[in-house]
C-alpha cells in the first residue's frame, strides 16, 4: 500500500515539472528563423551548422497583412451585370467580422522573408561550448552609423519566441542604443539541434556560454556587458546577476516574474519543483538591476514586478519603470522612445561614468600633486611673513614710542598755551593795579609795556615812564 503510494507521488511530481515545463519552455511553432541554401548550391546538407557562409540565406518569419480578396471586382461598380456576379462570388466567400468598422487593423499571417539589414548590420555566429561540445546559434547586431557606447548587450528573449521572432527587436535596440546587442538561442530553440536537452540548467550554461563569448572573443570588459532579459529571459538573465563569477555592467528586467508556478498561483513558498525562482535568488543580487514593467500585464502580472523590486537590496536596485496601459508585448507601442531614452540612461550611468570617475580621479590626482606644491611654496611664504612680522612688531613699537612722545609734546603746547592765556590776563590784571597806584594827568600818566617776547612763559618784563 505504501509502496502505491510512492509511485503515485512521484507520478504526480514528474506530471507537474513536465507541465511546469511546457508551460516555462514552448519553442515557437513555426520557428521565427531557418537557414536556406543558395541557388547556386544544389547540394542537400542536413547539417544546418556545416554549411558555409558564404552559401547561407537567413529567412525571418514576418507577420504580413493580408491581401483584400475580389479587389478587382469592387473596382467595375457602374456595370450591374458584374456587380451581381461579385455579390454571388462576395457570398459565397463572405465570412462575417466580428468588428463592423472598416478602419480596423487586418488579419495578419506570417510568412518567411530574407533579413534585411535596414536598422542594423547584423551576423549568424555559433558559440562554441567545449563541456557540452554543442553549437549554440545566435546573432550579433552592429550600428550601421557609429558606437555611442562601448558595451555589448546580452539579449534573452521571452517564450513562445526565438531569435528569429526578436530578430527585428533586436536591430531597433541595436540602432537606437549605438551599441553591440548579441541574441542568443534557448535550447531546443530556433535552430538549436540541442533538442532533447530543454530545461532550464541548460539555459543557465547557455547565457554564460554567450557571456563567455562577449568577453573573450569580442573582447569587452565585464563593466561593460549589459544583460537585457524579457519575460522568461528575465528568469535565465536574473540568474546570471545572482551569480559572483560572472560581474557585469547590470541588468535590464523586463515584465520579470517571481517563478513559474507563482504566475498561475500565487504560493507562499517554493516547492523544488517550481523553476526559475527570482524570488529566492533576489537576495543573493550582485549585479545593478533596472525593472520595466507595463502596469496592465495579463501574462505576467504586474505586481510581480514590484514584488521583486522590495527583495532586491536597495544598493542593487536601480530604479522600476512603470509603463502605463502597456501589455505583455506592447511595451514599446505605449513607451515609445521614452523606452530607449530610460535604457540609455541606465547604460550611461553603468558604463560612461567608469571612464568618468577615472578622468576624475586623475584630475584629483593632479590637482592633490598641485595641492602639496602650493603647501610647500605656502610654508616658505609663511617663513618670510614671520620675519616681516619681527620687522613690523618692531617698528610698531618705534611708531607707539613716537606717538607717545608727540602726545607728550602736544601736551606741553597745549600747557604753553595755557599759561601764555594766563600770563596775559595777569598782566591786564597788573596794569590794572599800577595805573590805580598813580595819579591820573595828561603829562604824569604812567603806561605798561608788556613784551611781545619772552625768555621764559612765566617772565613779564615791566617798565614804568614818567614824563619830564
Amino acid at each position: 500500500m505504501i509502496d502505491l503510494l510512492i509511485t503515485y507521488l512521484n507520478f504526480l511530481i514528474l506530471s507537474i515539472k513536465f507541465i511546469v515545463r511546457v508551460l516555462a519552455f514552448r519553442p515557437p511553432n513555426p520557428k521565427g528563423v531557418r537557414i536556406i541554401k543558395k541557388k547556386e548550391d544544389k547540394e542537400q546538407n542536413n547539417n544546418i551548422n556545416e554549411i558555409n557562409d558564404d552559401n547561407k540565406e537567413i529567412e525571418i518569419l514576418y507577420s504580413v497583412p493580408v491581401k483584400k480578396e475580389n479587389e478587382n471586382n469592387n473596382k467595375n461598380g457602374n456595370d450591374n451585370n458584374i456587380n451581381n456576379a461579385n455579390k454571388q462570388n462576395n457570398a459565397k466567400n463572405f465570412t462575417p467580422n466580428k468588428t463592423p468598422d472598416n478602419n480596423q487593423n487586418q488579419k495578419r499571417k506570417l510568412e518567411y522573408k530574407l533579413a534585411s539589414n535596414k536598422y542594423a548590420e547584423f551576423e549568424l555566429i555559433y558559440l562554441e561550448n567545449n563541456d557540452t561540445k554543442i553549437k549554440i546559434p545566435a546573432f550579433i547586431f552592429r550600428p550601421k552609423d557609429f558606437h555611442l557606447y562601448n558595451c555589448i548587450i546580452i539579449y534573452c528573449h521571452g517564450n513562445s519566441g526565438d531569435i528569429g521572432t526578436s530578430f527585428l527587436e533586436c536591430q531597433i535596440l541595436s540602432r537606437n542604443l549605438h551599441c553591440d546587442v548579441l541574441s542568443f538561442e534557448y535550447p531546443g530553440y530556433g535552430l538549436s539541434n540541442d533538442i532533447g536537452n530543454t530545461n532550464e540548467k541548460r539555459s543557465y550554461i547557455y547565457i554564460r556560454q554567450a557571456y563567455k563569448y562577449a568577453k573573450e572573443k569580442l573582447g569587452y570588459q565585464p563593466k561593460n556587458i549589459i544583460i537585457y532579459g524579457f519575460s522568461l529571459g528575465t528568469g535565465i538573465a536574473f540568474d546570471l546577476a545572482c551569480d559572483k563569477k560572472y560581474p557585469n555592467g547590470g541588468v535590464i528586467l523586463q515584465s520579470p516574474f517571481l517563478s513559474i508556478i507563482r504566475i498561475f498561483y500565487n504560493f507562499k513558498r517554493t516547492y523544488y519543483f517550481d523553476i526559475f525562482n527570482s524570488c529566492d535568488k533576489a537576495k543573493f543580487c550582485e549585479s545593478k538591476i533596472y525593472i520595466i514593467h507595463g502596469n496592465k500585464d495579463t501574462i505576467v502580472p504586474y505586481i510581480h514586478g514590484r514584488i521583486l523590486a522590495k527583495l532586491i537590496p536597495k544598493k542593487h536596485l536601480y530604479g522600476f519603470y512603470t509603463v502605463q496601459d502597456a501589455n505583455h508585448n506592447d511595451l514599446i507601442k505605449f513607451a515609445k522612445e521614452n523606452l530607449y531614452i530610460n535604457i540609455g540612461n541606465f547604460i550611461y550611468e553603468m558604463i560612461k561614468n567608469e571612464e568618468e570617475k577615472k578622468k576624475e580621479k586623475k584630475e584629483e590626482d593632479k590637482e592633490s600633486s598641485m595641492m602639496d606644491m602650493d603647501i610647500s611654496s605656502v610654508k616658505s611664504d609663511v617663513k618670510i611673513n614671520n620675519i616681516n612680522k619681527i620687522d613690523l612688531k618692531e617698528l610698531n613699537k618705534k611708531i607707539e614710542v613716537d606717538n607717545i612722545n608727540n602726545d607728550n609734546i602736544s601736551s606741553k603746547e597745549k600747557l604753553n598755551e595755557k599759561n601764555h592765556v594766563n600770563n596775559k590776563s595777569s598782566s591786564k590784571e597788573l596794569n590794572h593795579e599800577l595805573s590805580n597806584l598813580f595819579p591820573k594827568g595828561d603829562d604824569n600818566d604812567t603806561f605798561i609795556d608788556e613784551g611781545k617776547k619772552y625768555l621764559e612763559p612765566n617772565d613779564i618784563t615791566i617798565t614804568i615812564k614818567k614824563k619830564k
